[in-house]
């Protein structure tokens, strides 16, 4: 799964001024959360769902990017988050070959394999 959030690029500089930019995240899709929120018209409140997905992150080795791809490697999955399903660019695969793992990102209007060492 590829997923976006906003981050400080200067986030472990504790003086510096915030500066936020998007960044491209990876992970394993554990759950979904569907959260109904009742009509509460005394409050102005309508009813309505919000959808997260659970994810755990991907630690990130390398992402190579040439003219033809973009390789993305890593080794472990760390940290569970939970991130708004709008966040979520896309939905890859994987698949195992030779030891290694390929994704297989169909985000694009052609098909690209990402190689992957686990």
């Amino acid at each position: 799964m590829s997923y976006v959030r906003v981050v400080d690029k200067f986030a472990h500089q504790r003086h510096w001024t915030p500066v936020f930019e998007l960044q491209d995240f990876y992970g394993q899709v554990l759950h979904l959360l569907i959260v109904t929120v009742p009509a509460s018209p005394k409050d102005g409140i309508e009813a309505g769902s919000f959808v997260y997905a659970s994810i755990k992150q991907a630690k990130l080795l390398d992402i190579a990017i040439n003219t033809h791809h973009k390789s993305i490697y890593y080794k472990d999955l760390g940290a569970t988050e939970f991130v708004d399903i709008d966040q979520v660019q896309c939905l890859i695969g994987r698949i195992k070959d030779h030891g290694k793992w390929a994704i297989i990102d169909q985000s694009q209007l052609l098909t690209q394999v990402h190689s992957m060492d686990q």
